[in-house]
């Protein structure tokens, strides 16, 4: 089975806005600028693939929507989590660290999946991925097992970048 592209990923997850600036790679991880509907206002991401196809983005807490974490999947990775789209709990868990039990929800977005996690403040998001920089995430389901596991070089300075990008910036600002 052919693996979806990390481009169509990370589109999908994104929903295709418009590019506000050139994507940037920190470590393992893709920071992206894209406009929004809201004049002047910037969504910004970090992102992570995995081998199996997963997409994890973290979105900063400039974002319109609020900060949020997205985990795209592919139909056979969804396929691996016996329950229907809606409410769902995953626990994600760094190297050396306890697992972090995340609620959202679970659903189609075109021919992928989304679980979507709104975290209740800017710190809640920022803490989460501070917790990243062990250098491995996993993030898996009781009933499922692992469903993706993520490296995460270079977390550190990557969610700082996330952090520092506010609706007034144009780009994920640099070091």
């Amino acid at each position: 089975m052919r693996r979806p592209s990390f481009a169509l990923l990370l589109a999908a997850t994104l929903a295709a806005s418009p590019l506000a600036a050139a994507p940037r790679e920190i470590g393992d991880w893709r920071l992206s600028a894209h406009s929004t509907a809201t004049p002047g206002a910037v969504q910004c991401s970090a992102a992570l693939k995995d081998e199996a196809g997963a997409v994890l983005a973290l979105f900063g807490p400039g974002d319109v929507a609020g900060p949020r974490l997205t985990l795209t999947l592919a139909p056979a990775l969804r396929d691996t989590i016996p329950l229907p789209d809606g409410p769902l709990s995953l626990a994600f868990r760094a190297a050396g660290q306890p697992a972090i039990l995340l609620d959202g929800q679970i659903a189609p977005l075109g021919p992928l999946f989304e679980f979507t996690h709104s975290f209740a403040s800017a710190e809640e998001a920022l803490t989460f991925g501070r917790a990243t920089a062990s250098g491995r995430l996993t993030v898996f389901h009781p009933e499922a097992g692992v469903i993706a596991r993520f490296t995460t070089a270079e977390a550190a300075p990557a969610m700082q970048a996330l952090a520092r990008c506010t609706p007034a910036t144009e780009a994920p600002p640099d070091e």
